[in-house]
């Protein structure tokens, strides 16, 4: 930069003086010119020093020689550099300052003063560098600002995918947790019950397996089901969620396994949204599926109360409430530290409902769940 500017500034000044005007410096002109396009190295670090250095010098050449060529031009530089830095007062003043220095210089000290166009365009050159300085600034914080708000999106573009992720890993986790739970236990029972009866009935023990084929090969389906979406591969969904529609199934593999089971519906039986059916099948499948590991020889029953705006879910057994240790307990052998209940919880509450679940009164357990059904428009 200072070597251009001090070519520029030579170059003017011999065409200058190879015209009409006196050159009345000499080569001193030329060093001047040189020394003060020289300055422009240190503007970066130390400007305001630089602008009045450069000020004086351009001052002197034009008091003192007519051939001054663009001596202002490195002060206007300085102007634009500081303009694209600091607040805007401080620019404006300095601006403000070569303008006034530079246009007293040659209306007081040139020879032909005020009548020379020079004098006028000083101060319009000042503040063109200052406006262009704040331009390239303001452009600049544009551009960076632009940038930012783009790191800033893909940031959260990021963090929303990540919580997606993790959402529908959660998801995932409870289907597995349901099916698996159910199923095993399931499996458990009619196996002890084959093992027990296979000698003295036989028929019974055929009856246990044939229960356990039919089970398993549910839990299957289900099981490719959600894994079909972690393969991203439709072909893999070999059917559609589970819902209330499979709810007699459901009650009649717990009923073979022991636990006599009544379903009681109440209202007008509707369909349902994809998310509450699955979640209330689920609901019931995990509460039966303790009643069956925890609440030892039992009875349940299955209740529930359709709305228009809400589906009520209870299920409840009579096991273990008479016990010596009291409702406290049941509660504990229920709940076990378990996945089961705080999966139940998770499902209502991402529909916005309620989940109920505690001893009741005179023995057995309780699971009430309230699940609101979106108004269709």
């Amino acid at each position: 930069m200072a070597l251009a500017v001090a070519a520029v500034l030579v170059t003017v000044r011999a065409m200058e003086a190879g015209g009409h005007s006196a050159d009345h410096l000499g080569a001193a002109g030329y060093v001047l010119a040189v020394a003060v396009a020289a300055g422009l190295v240190a503007r970066h670090r130390w400007p305001v020093p630089t602008l009045a250095a450069t000020l004086a010098i351009a001052a002197v050449v034009i008091g003192a020689d007519d051939a001054t060529g663009a001596i202002s031009l490195p002060a206007l530089i300085i102007v634009y550099t500081l303009a694209q830095r600091g607040d805007r007062s401080r620019p404006l003043a300095l601006a403000a300052l070569a303008a006034l220095v530079l246009a007293l210089a040659r209306g007081l000290l040139q020879r032909h003063g005020w009548s020379d166009g020079r004098t006028v365009a000083e101060p319009v050159l000042a503040l063109a560098a200052l406006f262009l300085g704040w331009a390239v600034r303001s452009h600049r914080d544009y551009i960076t600002e632009i940038e930012d708000r783009a790191r800033s999106a893909d940031q959260t573009r990021d963090e929303v995918a990540r919580r997606l992720v993790d959402a529908e890993r959660l998801r995932i986790a409870r289907e597995l947790h349901d099916v698996i739970a159910h199923t095993i236990a399931m499996i458990s029972i009619q196996a002890g019950v084959g093992a027990h009866v296979i000698e003295e009935q036989p028929e019974r023990a055929a009856e246990a397996l044939r229960t356990i084929k039919q089970t398993s090969k549910e839990a299957l389906r289900e099981l490719r089901s959600i894994l079909g979406v972690l393969r991203r591969d439709e072909a893999d969904a070999r059917g559609p969620d589970p819902g209330l529609d499979q709810l007699d199934v459901l009650v009649s593999t717990t009923i073979e396994a022991g636990i006599p089971t009544e379903v009681v519906v109440g209202g007008a039986r509707a369909p349902l949204p994809a998310s509450v059916d699955l979640a209330a099948y689920r609901i019931v499948q995990e509460s039966l599926t303790n009643v069956l590991r925890h609440a030892g020889p039992a009875a349940a029953c299955v209740s529930l109360a359709y709305r228009p705006d809400v589906l009520m879910v209870v299920v409840e057994d009579d096991g273990r409430g008479d016990a010596p240790r009291g409702a406290e307990a049941a509660s504990a052998v229920h709940d076990r530290n378990g996945h089961g209940i705080p999966g139940m919880r998770e499902r209502v509450h991402a529909l916005g409902g309620e989940l109920e679940t505690g001893p009741k009164d005179g023995g057995g357990f309780r699971v009430r769940a309230t699940l609101p059904i979106p108004v269709r428009s």
